[in-house]
């Protein structure tokens, strides 16, 4: 009810006890969570931090990860769209799935002509074989839409069972993208992607016998390389099975696994921007 010594710390930027550091500092600029995971110790990991120079303009108090009052989807689209999970579990084939998850979208069937597809080996162009047009695909209460091989694997998470040799069903080592169009071809304009077409998958952005976990919601119509959590990339300690999977649900939003707490509330972002002490805020999420 009080400050006191006996307070548990639920969430916390920074580190009590220390100064704080140059590396953690955000005067003039801000600082922007990456995941709702709590982090009752100071996790450096899990943020975003920008000092010196970030205006008003470019903070987002209301926003975080696509949810709140944010900007919509870019020009041409009725929804904004991203990959948030591609996995390829450790455990079997059966486990493969691509999620893809709408921030400003629920319960909505897709009117657009976008396309899911790959770019395989070190080829420019995508591949006319597999991908699946999404133009009448719907995303579920949440906004996700969760492409898999078998729906058995993951139950109700799975709305959209493909079967072996679909899109859903990645080796962990090809380039997925959605893109504008009606078919897969030269053309197509990269809404969102991760990988690089024309350059082979390089150990570190493998992702055999494991997964590939989104941070940030923004776009990324050219791979973001830092805006991906990537497991094993390269490390075969870091093997994932379909147990470690979570579809469905990204950075605490959808069905997720239940909380111990009855209210998790975080600490999403800390702005003391460079235009005006009077422009400084804390944003709080639940």
């Amino acid at each position: 009810t009080v400050p006191s010594a006996t307070n548990e710390i639920v969430d916390i930027y920074g580190v009590p006890g220390q100064p704080t550091f140059s590396y953690n500092t955000f005067v003039n600029g801000r600082v922007n969570r990456r995941n709702s995971t709590l982090n009752p110790t100071f996790d450096f990991n899990n943020w975003d931090i920008e000092s010196g120079s970030t205006t008003s303009a470019n903070t987002d108090p209301g926003c975080w990860n696509g949810i709140g009052d944010c900007d919509g989807p870019e020009p041409g689209l009725s929804l904004k769209l991203i990959i948030t999970e591609i996995a390829d579990p450790s455990d079997g084939h059966e486990y493969r799935f691509v999620e893809l998850f709408s921030p400003d979208k629920k319960n909505y069937i897709i009117p657009d002509d976008l396309l899911l597809v790959r770019y395989e080996d070190s080829n420019d162009d995508p591949s006319t074989f597999p991908f699946v047009n999404l133009k009448g695909y719907k995303t579920d209460e949440y906004g996700f839409i969760v492409l898999c091989v078998n729906s058995g694997s993951y139950g109700n998470k799975c709305k959209y069972p493909l079967g072996q040799v679909t899109i859903a069903d990645n080796p962990g080592n090809v380039d997925v993208a959605i893109v504008k169009g009606t078919v897969p071809s030269t053309t197509n304009e990269i809404v969102d992607i991760y990988g690089v077409p024309g350059e082979p998958t390089f150990s570190y952005q493998s992702f055999v016998n494991g997964r590939v976990n989104r941070k940030r919601d923004t776009p990324n119509p050219t791979f973001d390389f830092s805006n991906w959590d990537i497991m094993p990339g390269g490390n075969p300690a870091d093997m994932v099975p379909s147990s470690g999977a979570d579809p469905g649900c990204w950075n605490g939003i959808g069905d997720c696994a239940p909380d111990l707490f009855d209210l998790d509330l975080i600490i999403t972002e800390i702005a003391d921007p460079s235009d005006g002490q009077q422009i400084r805020f804390v944003e709080l999420f639940s």
